[in-house]
């Protein structure tokens, strides 16, 4: 494969213990069909052989995002549910979804055992990546999970959902999970090898596409009606995904997860299609803060931490010398200098209220002020744009 990847500035040890830079992969399992493969092979084959690629490659499977769940397969993977779940009401498969993500979780926890990696589980609702504060805050947990050296299992929360239970929808999911957690690649395994001229069990002349550079231009030599039978959530929803990662700098790959050693396929048979993102993830990220909309509030910094700034520094507390307007933790913000000149933009770490408290003073010192554990920069260097 020739994808760009951008090392996060992690390293890790795997069990053999060599230590590589830590690229950030999300491997989603989208299909229910992958799934009882995995259920089916447990302690052999497939899932051992994924999870064994996660300890023993360079490029650590920092998260995995699966959905397992429908109707039709329940009482198959759940045997001592004794009830038939045709027509089954939202708050019965909410129910249901709560028995399932235990036992699909034991499932994981078993395999990922074998090769000494820790994992952990995640439950997302659609307000947790598309409101900022609430994805911050998933963004937090994540990267708390990577500097332990935990692998997150993520899952839609079924369990509180208020509408129906729709397997199209992660598709959308991974590829959130991708954007918050600034991945460097998104693989959805379905049951596909990738996206095709035209659907391939329809017509025979149908070809794999091998590789997306311009998507947007690309897209429209495809017939897209053709291909949206075959997969579970329909092509359509991943190429909406691939247009998500697009712009968040994060290459995206569609293969297919029913193949014994699905990884080993993608890196030695190049069996699926790779939307490459002409972005990096740091110039995707900029571009979404400075085309984000109004900002929040202001703040009025002195002449040395301006200069700090145009050396790729963070902006501190010690060189802020006045807050303009109420917000909150992630809110976009203006930064300005001493003539309150427009300089930079960029997402606080704090409330205008937390930094009212800490204006000017030095990072060591905010914890004590405040009371509680958080970051040393106001606004991070990656989090900030110059206009």
């Amino acid at each position: 494969m020739d994808a760009k990847t951008t090392s996060n500035g992690r390293t890790y040890s795997t069990p053999n213990g060599k230590s590589y830079p830590s690229v950030t992969t999300v491997l989603s399992i989208l299909n229910e069909d992958i799934i009882k493969a995995w259920r089916d092979r447990v302690g052999e084959e497939e899932a051992n052989r994924i999870s064994g690629k996660a300890s023993n490659r360079g490029t650590r499977v920092h998260s995995i995002v699966e959905k397992y769940l429908n109707n039709e397969d329940t009482t198959e993977f759940l045997p001592h549910i004794r009830q038939s779940l045709e027509n089954l009401k939202l708050e019965k498969s909410q129910a249901i979804a709560s028995v399932g993500q235990i036992e699909l979780m034991n499932l994981f926890s078993q395999t990922f055992s074998k090769f000494k990696l820790n994992i952990s589980q995640i439950l997302l609702t659609l307000d947790d990546t598309e409101e900022r504060r609430r994805s911050i805050n998933a963004k937090r947990t994540f990267e708390n999970l990577f500097d332990i050296d935990y692998i997150p299992i993520v899952n839609e929360n079924d369990t509180i959902a208020t509408s129906e239970i729709k397997y199209g929808d992660n598709d959308r999911l991974a590829s959130r999970v991708a954007q918050i957690t600034n991945a460097d690649t998104l693989i959805l395994l379905s049951d596909v090898d990738g996206l095709y001229t035209s659907n391939p069990k329809i017509f025979k002349n149908a070809k794999l596409i091998k590789k997306i550079i311009n998507l947007d231009e690309e897209i429209k030599k495809i017939n897209i009606r053709g291909t949206t039978e075959f997969g579970k959530g329909g092509m359509n929803t991943k190429i909406e995904a691939a247009k998500i990662c697009n712009l968040a700098g994060c290459n995206m790959i569609i293969a297919n997860g029913l193949y014994l050693n699905p990884i080993d396929k993608i890196e030695n048979k190049n069996n699926c299609t790779l939307f490459i993102s002409k972005l990096s993830k740091l110039q995707a990220r900029k571009k979404w803060i400075i085309s984000s909309i109004s900002p929040k509030g202001e703040l009025i910094i002195d002449d040395g931490a301006k200069k700090a700034l145009v050396n790729g520094k963070s902006l501190l507390a010690a060189g802020i010398k006045k807050v303009l307007g109420n917000f909150n933790k992630g809110d976009h913000i203006r930064i300005l200098d001493t003539k309150r000149n427009e300089f930079a933009r960029g997402l606080s770490s704090f409330s205008s209220l937390e930094i009212n408290k800490i204006i000017g003073c030095q990072s060591n010192e905010i914890q004590k002020i405040l009371g509680y554990i958080t970051k040393s920069e106001v606004v991070h260097k990656d989090d900030m744009v110059e206009v």
